[in-house]
């Protein structure tokens, strides 16, 4: 991430800018008006977390709103975790290794999961894990890429 991009998603998730939310979903939808999908859902934070507000759940409701598609909270965060920014490439993937769990279930279904920013995809896989039955699509704001 580089530039004006880079300095909105910081601003979006570490300065309460809500209002940055239906701008990126706008955008997303556009790239995902073609996919089928039965419900949204999204990455949980835990109850630790001291950001204003869950990210990727606001971004999640309001893609539901422009894709006319349920957003359904199916997992929670139940193991506390060391922010993923913090930690190399392989720490990662252990970092959240069962730290999410369903708390409804779905089976046979196309589900989208909604996060805010991904590096190595360790969060989006632990919680795709957890949604097995599924098929699973992920959907970001933006790829921040880190070498292995």
């Amino acid at each position: 991430m580089t530039g004006i991009i880079k300095k909105s998603i910081l601003n979006y998730k570490y300065n309460n800018s809500k209002y940055l939310a239906k701008g990126y979903a706008i955008i997303l939808s556009k790239l995902l008006r073609n996919l089928d999908i039965d419900l949204i859902t999204f990455v949980p934070m835990s109850k630790n977390e001291k950001r204003c507000f869950n990210h990727s759940k606001q971004l999640a409701e309001e893609l539901s709103k422009i894709l006319k598609t349920p957003c359904i909270e199916l997992l929670k965060k139940v193991k506390d975790t060391k922010a993923q920014k913090s930690l190399a490439f392989k720490e990662r993937r252990e970092n959240v290794k069962n730290a999410f769990a369903l708390i409804k279930s779905v089976k046979n279904k196309k589900v989208l999961i909604v996060d805010d920013i991904a590096s190595t995809c360790s969060t989006l896989d632990a919680c795709a894990e957890k949604l097995k039955s599924c098929v699973v699509y992920a959907v970001v704001i933006a790829r921040n890429m880190i070498k292995s």
